[in-house]
Order: C-alpha cells, then sequence, then structure tokens
C-alpha cells in the first residue's frame, strides 16, 4: 500500500471515532471580550430563522481560472476559464461566506443569542453529515478551493463553539469533517504539490486552513504541521535589500517566490500576508503548548519586515502610481488591509514594534474609506477582523503615546 493510499486510510478510519467534546488548544477568537469591548458598535440580535444551507458539495472539478503560458507566474487571467471556474466554486463560495456571515452575526451581537450560534452550526453540520469536498477533488484549483472552503469553516467553527445549548453530536462531526478534510490537505501538500506549491501562498493558506482545523478538532500532529509550514514561509523573507543576478532590487521583506511574479508582485505578497498573519496569530495564543517561540519574534522579526515592506507600498503608490517595489501595484482594497488588524493587535506598542503608527494610521484610514462602512472584513480571514481584533484607541497608537 502506498503511503498516500495509508494516509486515506487514517483519514476514513478516524471518521468513526471520537473527539474530545472540548478542544485544549485555545482559539484566537475571544468573542465574548470583543463583545463588550466594541459594544457601541454591536447590533441588537435581529435573528428571524434559519437560511436552509447551501447543497452539500462532494465532487469537485475547479481547473484553473489563469492562462496556461510559462512565463513564470501564471498570473493572466483566461476570460473563458474564468468563468468555468466561477461556475464550479460558485456553490462553496456561497457556503462559505454564509457561514462566515452567521459566525459574525453571533460575535456582533450586543448580547449573545444561541439561536444564530446554532444557526451557523446546522450549516456546518450539513456538509459535516454529508463528507462534503471528501470524495473526487480533481483540477488545478481543486485542493485550493478545499482550502477556501476550510478556512471560514474552521474559523467560524470557533467563533460560535462555546455558545450555549450547541448539540454536542453536530459540534463532533463538524470537528471530525474539518479535521479529515486539513489531512488531506497536509497529503496533498507532501505527495502532490509542486515544488513552489510547497513553499508559496498554497503552502500558507493550506496551512492557515489546518491550523484552524486542529485547534477545532484538538489535533497536535496538524498543528504542528502547521507551525512547521509557517517557519517554510518565515525564512524566506528577505532581511536586507539585495540585488538579484541582474541588478534587480530585491528589497527587505519580500518572498522570493512572490516576488518573482514581476508586475503580478504586490498582489500576491499582499494575497501571502493575510494567511501569515492569520497562521502567526493562531500559532502565537498556543505557544506556551510546545514551548515555541511566537511567530512574530521568529527569523529575526521576519513578518514585521514583510508588514513594514507592504505598508511602505501603499504610501508609495498613493503618492505616485507605478512607483511601488513590486511591481504595477494597486491601492490597498478593504478586504486585503483586514490582516492588519490582527497583527496590530499584537504588535501595538512602539517598544514591540516601532513602525505601529504608520499601520494603526493605515487602518484608521481604510476603515473611514466608504467603501469599507467602518470595519475591515474578509471572509478568507473569518470575516469582521475589526470586531473580532481590532483596537479602538488608534489615534493614541498613531501619536506614538503608550
Amino acid at each position: 500500500m502506498s503511503a498516500v493510499l495509508q494516509k486515506f486510510m487514517i483519514i476514513l478510519v478516524t471518521m468513526f471515532f471520537a473527539l474530545p467534546a472540548i478542544a485544549e488548544l485555545i482559539s484566537p477568537y475571544d468573542v465574548e471580550y470583543y463583545r463588550d469591548k466594541w459594544s457601541s458598535h454591536a447590533n441588537v440580535s435581529t435573528y428571524q430563522g434559519c437560511p436552509i444551507p447551501e447543497d452539500p458539495v462532494v465532487d469537485l472539478n475547479a481547473d484553473s481560472l489563469y492562462m496556461d503560458v510559462d512565463d513564470g507566474c501564471r498570473c493572466t487571467v483566461d476570460p473563458v476559464k474564468e468563468a468555468a471556474y466561477l461556475s464550479a466554486i460558485s456553490v462553496t463560495r456561497s457556503f462559505s461566506k454564509a457561514i462566515v456571515k452567521l459566525a459574525d452575526q453571533y460575535a456582533t451581537t450586543s448580547i449573545a443569542d444561541p439561536q444564530i450560534a446554532a444557526c451557523t452550526l446546522k450549516h456546518l453540520d450539513s456538509w459535516a453529515s454529508s463528507y462534503a469536498l471528501m470524495g473526487n477533488i480533481s483540477g488545478s484549483a481543486g485542493r485550493s478551493t478545499v482550502t477556501n472552503v476550510l478556512v471560514p469553516a474552521s474559523q467560524a467553527f470557533l467563533k460560535i463553539r462555546n455558545a450555549e445549548g450547541l448539540n454536542p453530536e453536530k459540534l463532533q462531526r463538524v470537528q471530525i469533517w474539518m479535521k479529515n478534510l486539513a489531512r488531506q490537505q497536509v497529503v496533498y501538500q507532501t505527495y502532490n504539490a509542486g515544488p513552489n506549491t510547497q513553499r508559496n501562498n498554497h503552502l500558507y493558506w493550506d496551512a492557515f486552513a489546518v491550523v484552524g482545523a486542529a485547534i477545532a478538532s484538538n489535533d497536535e500532529d496538524l498543528f504542528l504541521w502547521a507551525n512547521e509550514s509557517l517557519n517554510v514561509g518565515l525564512e524566506q523573507i528577505i532581511q536586507k535589500d539585495r540585488h538579484d543576478e541582474h541588478g534587480v532590487l530585491e528589497p527587505s521583506g519580500a518572498l522570493p517566490l512572490e516576488l518573482a511574479r514581476g508586475n503580478f508582485s504586490h498582489k500576491y505578497h499582499v494575497y501571502a500576508l493575510s494567511p501569515l498573519v492569520g497562521l502567526s496569530e493562531a500559532i502565537h495564543v498556543n505557544r506556551s503548548h510546545y514551548q515555541l517561540v511566537s511567530p512574530y519574534t521568529r527569523y529575526n522579526k521576519a513578518l514585521y519586515k514583510l508588514v513594514d515592506l507592504v505598508v511602505a507600498e501603499e504610501s508609495r503608490i498613493r503618492e505616485s502610481p507605478g512607483s511601488g517595489l513590486l511591481g504595477n501595484g494597486d491601492i490597498l482594497a478593504c478586504h486585503q488591509t483586514a490582516w492588519a488588524e490582527v497583527f496590530l493587535r499584537r504588535n501595538a506598542r512602539l517598544s514591540k514594534y516601532e513602525n505601529a503608527p504608520a499601520l494603526a494610521e493605515l487602518i484608521a484610514g481604510k476603515r473611514e474609506e466608504p467603501a469599507c462602512k467602518g470595519r475591515l472584513y474578509f471572509t478568507g480571514l473569518g470575516g469582521f477582523t475589526t470586531y473580532s481584533f481590532g483596537l479602538v484607541g488608534l489615534q493614541k497608537i498613531i501619536d506614538g503615546l503608550p
């Protein structure tokens, strides 16, 4: 029996064994703390019944939306392939958005409403009990689509799992389902992914999905795999400005595999930063379990350098479009800035992060943009990062006050 087949046999066997009802690993979400912290912005529950969950997707065939051009990037969208891709993932995308919206509705009401948490769990269990995405996953984008479901599913679960009155059998089924999806992603990364996919943003997103499932199911092996995957990303971050063999600048904070994407480099650095920050926070709050060094300080504070680079790029692009160091970048959208709320929560003090005022100013500016509606939100990071991680007194940080 091959190693891959052995892995999948283990996955199938564990479907029939129980997990602990209460996970020991710590969730990065402190829902009740932030419910109180943002009480002036909280909503009164307007729950009017649970919507019908999306029909579970068991088998999935999703091909890439990019042109098959050997240009070292494969970043150019093919309109025909894009249409086919969006059609293939339409149900999984709707499911992801729905569960994150429900979990955020639960977390942002002024008084916890268990009905909303139960509804979120109902949606998750409808897919778990049908073994969603446990069938034939094919196409070049199939595995990425599984990750794009597992991230919001695990983050939504972590927000609602401690609500009163939740059905323990449903909780257990969802834990097992997410754990098995995570194991499949580990098998893919270990045996089937290409050499770049095993080191670039795909790995970071897979690891972020895996760590959420690991915390939800209290799985040590998955947690430590995610931790090592994070190290793969952090150790690549360039420590000091340097030049390649052609004399092209490779700036401090850059990720070489994303830098190689040329004019698309900025887009992919921003895309890679979100899971690196989310993963770092999830591991940081659990570091004492395994005597781990905080991800924020690893490799000479490598993540700080990546954050600094992206924040500086935003300033350069605003001052003079096209003047960035990472190709042809655009101003950050609301969802592309959601990671900043998570990062600043842990690094707001000047004594810890000297560029905290600049990051706080970026967040404050984004919150005020009409499109952002006063908060930063990204389904891929679990929804409302402002209300789950954000700081209220940004002006003090901007002014450099302790």
